[in-house]
């Protein structure tokens, strides 16, 4: 019994079984496969039994028993066997047994498949009968039987070849023995020649141990060699000059042994521990680690009453007059009529600087507006909402401005950005991008239902982390009396670097982490924006641009990449004139200019950022803000306030190695071109607007073409625009994934319409119209049962599917299918095949579509009801 053990096949090979008062050979596979071969059995009372899920029996002899072989059930294939002497049939097939093949298979007044063997060919066959004492369970005297078939027997000839022999193997013979071989020359030489003696082994020299590495251990293998090369040294103490030598020789041969570990751990991917060799692993792979991002914060500008009174009071008294012209604002006063702008590239900063100093850099300008620090909100915001109205008239409201719906100190907020503004008698309406819906409800001060009431920040701006470290512009002074101008005073001299380009292909930058920042604020639940690095770069005042990589870049294009440093920090790295161009070979002047600052560190939480560090010294900006911001940067503080009413977001440190080391293999096993047909399909359904796709190759003459047949999601509902749209995404994708020199066509389906007649029956107190409307939707509705984004392409459309998808709505008792079809001229009709065809390239359909002739019937008659 071998049903139960390791699985695999059963071989029985080279046996003999003879003189057995039972069972000759009993074999029961299960499922396994079998293989009986070369086995002579003589003298039983039962041949056996042999069961498998595939028997093969090659080369057999079966002589002399009283019953024959049982075989089966399962697949058997018999090839070149002799069955002589048995009692009845030679072996006789069980229930549900197959004789698959049966050549050459001889036996003693036997029909098909047995061939017959006339007179036995054996050497010595013995008794012709099987022993009666045997069939009493007794043993029969011994005696002499030679299976071995005599030399040149007429059956011979008729041998075949077993499946899965190979030239290598013997010529095919009937019966267990294999024919005598007839012996070869006798090649041995008559004269032998006397063995030569073994060569002396040499004396032992020193012993060399390969796996020393450390100075210790190649210490010692040196100073064992010089006990055999150098005998005269006896002196071997600490102050010996030979052994200070090797000493010093053994600390330099473990730094190289370190150093060689190091660059063999460099080169695989699993094993290396320096960012600059997982990065570049991971780039071999295609696979682009993730640099990180720097934090964004919105940013909050007002001015301070009591500093703006004292600047007009002091206004007022150089010019003699009592008090503001009618009509002017403080502010505009100030400014001259003008608007006070607040420059891009302001910098703030937080007031603690315990653990970190975080500065954070305006994006865009900020035209500052003093009715727009606080407005009213008229009615409330609800969830899903993309405009807001406001209570009273801003003009100074523009597409483009940036809005926080705030709900106070620790309530949290929404940011918006204005994309349209409508001004009523006595309101103004807001609307902003869609993709920034508001996430929850903001309440509006006479809204009564409970919770914060919510107004609008108007005076806001985006800003990002990281600390600018640029040249000094020109015509300012390098000495200014700014304390954090003088800060940086240090710093700016390492921005000008020299390097010979005839020996230098790298520049370590004197200051990381490089800032990673994307412009705008973040959508709701971004998580995974990708910035641009902060960093330009000039060559002797030239600037050159940041690639990715320098390897798909011709000899001319001025262009460097950022890569890691073994130390974690950024290095710069340009061409070699054959991909990139590459520095004169000569001193050559660079010039930097960058910001640092990134990570999950400047993720800092409301309030935080208060100090205003810098404004930008730009010498025209006092023209449309007068006098205001023209003054000393420690009066700007006292004017000017700042801080974030939200907390900062976005902020994402670089990818650690052992995500990368993760991540990069994966990408290997998700291609990133097409290669097959299936590759389209699989890629093409990967996009959210695609429902279905089927892809074939057709021959052209000149070219061969991938055509593609894309259903897309709702395609059948879908606008005209949004279908160009969609339509436009599948073949920007099609173009990415496809191989240089194969054609893609990217067609829609062909729908095919369907003509179906049912007849339902309705439960007596069912609303007969309310039946009809539900079956009609459970057949032709979104998600029913000919919805094509449910069906799809090559859905064959099953007579039982439809009666199921019928069933299935409440009301329905019973339901008659009249007529199951296409809708087409001299359509067969398909009740009595069940099914409808659906070809790879087509879409069933029972409701009209977008395309011209996918109008199908659909006639449901409802019996009984209400009415």
């Amino acid at each position: 019994m071998l049903d139960v053990g390791t699985p695999g096949g059963i071989a029985v090979e080279d046996c003999s079984l003879f003189v057995i008062t039972g069972t000759a050979l009993q074999l029961e596979g299960g499922l396994r496969t079998a293989l009986v071969r070369r086995t002579e059995a003589w003298t039983s009372v039962h041949a056996g039994w042999l069961q498998s899920e595939q028997l093969l029996l090659a080369q057999l002899t079966w002589h002399r028993h009283a019953h024959g072989l049982r075989l089966g059930p399962g697949e058997i294939r018999a090839y070149d066997s002799l069955f002589t002497a048995i009692v009845g049939a030679p072996f006789v097939l069980e229930t549900d047994a197959e004789l698959a093949a049966s050549p050459a298979l001889f036996a003693q007044g036997a029909g098909l498949p047995f061939l017959e063997v006339g007179p036995l060919p054996y050497r010595t066959p013995g008794a012709p009968e099987v022993p009666p004492v045997l069939l009493a369970g007794g043993l029969p005297p011994p005696e002499t039987v030679d299976l071995r078939l005599v030399p040149d027997a007429a059956i011979s000839r008729a041998a075949v070849p077993v499946p899965g022999d190979g030239p290598r193997d013997p010529a095919p013979f009937v019966g267990a023995w294999a024919p005598d071989v007839v012996p070869g020359c006798d090649v041995r030489d008559p004269q032998p020649r006397p063995w030569l003696a073994a060569p002396e082994r040499p004396a032992p020299g020193a012993l060399v141990d390969y796996r020393a590495r450390d100075a210790q251990s190649l210490l010692a293998v040196m100073l064992e060699r010089a006990r055999t090369v150098m005998a005269p040294w006896e002196d071997r103490g600490p102050a010996d000059f030979t052994t200070m030598l090797l000493e010093a020789v053994a600390a330099q041969l473990d730094s190289l042994a370190y150093q060689q570990e190091r660059a063999v751990v460099e080169g695989f991917l699993e094993d290396a521990r320096l960012r600059r060799s997982v990065e570049d692993h991971a780039r071999g792979l295609d696979s682009v680690p993730d640099p990180g991002l720097s934090a964004t914060v919105m940013l909050r500008f007002r001015l301070d009453p009591v500093a703006l009174a004292a600047l007009v009071k002091a206004r007022l008294d150089e010019l003699h007059l009592p008090v503001l012209p009618p009509g002017t604002t403080a502010l505009e006063f100030l400014t001259g009529g003008g608007v006070l702008e607040i420059p891009a590239g302001t910098l703030v900063a937080n007031v603690s600087t315990d653990e970190h100093s975080l500065v954070f850099v305006t994006e865009s300008p900020l035209s500052y507006f003093p009715r727009l620090e606080v407005v009213t909100l008229a009615e409330s915001v609800q969830l899903g909402d993309t405009g807001a109205m406001l209570a009273g008239l801003y003009p100074e409201l523009e597409p483009g401005r940036w809005l926080i719906l705030y709900r106070g100190r620790g309530e949290g907020g929404h940011v918006v950005r204005v994309t349209s503004v409508t001004l009523a008698t006595d309101t103004t309406f807001v609307g902003w991008d869609p993709r920034r819906f508001a996430p929850e409800a903001f309440l509006a001060p006479g809204d009564p239902a409970p919770g914060p009431r919510a107004t609008v920040l108007g005076n806001v701006v985006p800003a990002h982390h990281g600390l600018p470290v640029t040249p000094l512009q020109e015509g300012l002074e390098a000495d200014s009396a700014e304390p954090f101008a003088r800060s940086l005073a240090q710093w700016r001299a390492l921005l000008s670097p020299i390097v010979d380009g005839s020996q230098e292909r790298e520049y370590p930058l004197p200051f990381h982490p490089v800032s990673v920042q994307a412009s705008g604020y973040p959508l709701p639940e971004e998580t995974s924006r990708r910035g641009t690095p902060q960093l330009q770069v000039s060559v002797e005042d030239d600037p050159w641009t940041l690639v990715d990589d320098l390897s798909v870049q011709g000899p001319g294009d001025e262009v460097f990449v950022l890569r890691a440093t073994p130390t974690g920090g950024s290095s710069l790295r340009w061409g070699d004139g054959v991909n990139g161009a590459a520095l004169p070979p000569r001193e050559t002047t660079l010039g930097l200019s960058l910001r640092i600052g990134l990570g999950t560190v400047a993720n800092v939480g409301e309030g935080v950022l208060t100090r205003l560090l810098q404004v930008p010294l730009d010498p025209q900006r006092s023209a449309s803000a007068g006098e205001l911001l023209a003054q000393s940067m420690d009066d700007v503080r006292l004017l000017v306030r700042v801080d974030n009413p939200l907390t900062a977001v976005g902020g994402r440190d670089a990818e650690s190695l052992d995500s990368i080391r993760y991540r990069a293999p994966a990408g290997v096993s998700q291609p990133l071109s097409a290669v097959t047909v299936d590759d389209y399909v699989r890629m093409l359904q990967q996009l959210p607007e695609v429902a279905g796709a089927s892809a074939r190759v057709v021959d052209r003459d000149l070219r061969t073409v991938i055509r593609v047949t894309v259903l897309l999601r709702d395609e059948d509902t879908l606008d005209r625009d949004e279908l160009l749209r969609r339509w436009a995404g599948v073949r920007r994708r099609l173009e990415e994934i496809r191989l240089l020199g194969v054609d893609v066509e990217a067609l829609p389906p062909r729908w095919v319409p369907l003509d179906l007649d049912l007849e339902v029956d309705a439960s007596p107190h069912a609303q007969a119209d309310q039946v009809r409307d539900e079956v009609v939707g459970a057949i032709a509705g979104n998600g029913g049962l000919l919805d094509p984004d449910r069906s799809g392409l090559n859905g064959d459309v099953q007579l039982a599917d439809l009666y199921q998808a019928v069933l299935r709505v409440p009301g329905v008792t019973a339901v008659r299918v009249k007529r199951f079809r296409r809708l087409e001229p001299h359509a067969q009709e398909r009740l009595e095949a069940g099914v409808i065809p659906i070809g790879p390239e087509e879409v069933a359909t029972a409701r009209g579509g977008y395309w011209p002739g996918s109008e199908g019937i659909l006639t449901v008659q409802v019996c009984g009801g209400l009415r």
